[in-house]
């Protein structure tokens, strides 16, 4: 599909993040230790339950010295933490990504009509509306999940110290991460991307089909091709719903593959802002 050159839309995301610098830089920082808030709650529940058990299991006299009230104060501590810092991380990373879409939204309509009259009129309508709506969602949702790279030191840690405790266990849990990274790379490289792509020229192709039609609707039912147009109109929503379906079978395969690596019921995967349609 033609579009604007990839140098120049690479330049004007490049621009919007030097712009929003400061929010993206609160939003990492604040998922940054949202992960480290996380992990040391973690680490100091667990702690707190099993001394709290070996005490009970010494007798009245240790439970009478145990100090609960330190440890039980900190968990409450890091999951205010975590809690307060997840909004802001939030609040910084959205209000960035609007902000940014606010302005790539007219930049990008500048590039497609300033461009050149062969490569413009090579646009349909619908396509030209698809990568105006669907393209920029696709970046505002990279501009969210900007933070989501720092969040990595206290998977690092955790390495560091299940390596101390055994290095076995530190190198089967770099193992597993690495694994997991792998396959959800593999999966979106060859799934998932593809997927988002049919569904892209698919929901261009249907609204340039619906816009056709309705455009000559009078003449249309004045020589009875009414049912033929709604024929027209159901193949292009038919290829759309299969494009759809096959970019879901890819979530459900990235989802499948993390339970499977991670050993627990994955969230439920919804399609990106991009691979929803916006008729």
């Amino acid at each position: 599909m033609n579009r604007p050159s990839s140098s120049r839309i690479g330049a004007l995301i490049a621009a919007q993040r030097r712009a929003q610098r400061l929010r993206l830089r609160i939003a990492a920082a604040t998922g940054a230790i949202v992960a480290v808030a996380a992990t040391c709650l973690l680490g100091l529940s667990g702690w707190f339950i099993t001394s709290a058990a070996l005490a009970g299991v010494a007798g009245s006299a240790a439970v009478q010295a145990f100090n609960y009230m330190v440890p039980s104060a900190t968990i409450r501590l890091l999951a205010i933490l975590r809690t307060g810092a997840r909004y802001i991380e939030r609040v910084s990373g959205h209000e960035a990504a609007l902000k940014a879409l606010a302005r790539l939204r007219p930049q990008l309509f500048d590039a497609l009509a300033s461009a050149p009259p062969a490569r413009a009129l090579a646009l349909a309508s619908g396509e030209a509306s698809a990568r105006l709506v669907q393209d920029v969602d696709a970046v505002q949702t990279l501009f969210v999940r900007l933070s989501a790279p720092w969040a990595l030191g206290p998977a690092v840690s955790a390495t560091l110290l299940a390596g101390l405790a055994s290095p076995w266990a530190g190198a089967l849990l770099l193992a597993s991460m690495a694994l997991c990274a792998a396959g959800a790379l593999l999966i979106a490289r060859r799934l998932a991307a593809p997927a988002g792509q049919a569904v892209q020229i698919a929901v261009g192709r249907l609204k340039d089909r619906l816009a056709a039609l309705e455009a000559v609707s009078p003449e249309l039912k004045a020589y009875g091709l009414d049912r033929w147009a709604a024929t027209q109109a159901a193949e292009a929503a038919a290829d759309l719903d299969r494009a759809q379906a096959a970019l879901t079978q890819a979530g459900g395969w990235m989802a499948a593959w993390q339970a499977v690596v991670t050993g627990r019921r994955s969230r439920r995967w919804s399609p990106p802002p991009w691979a929803r349609p916006c008729l």
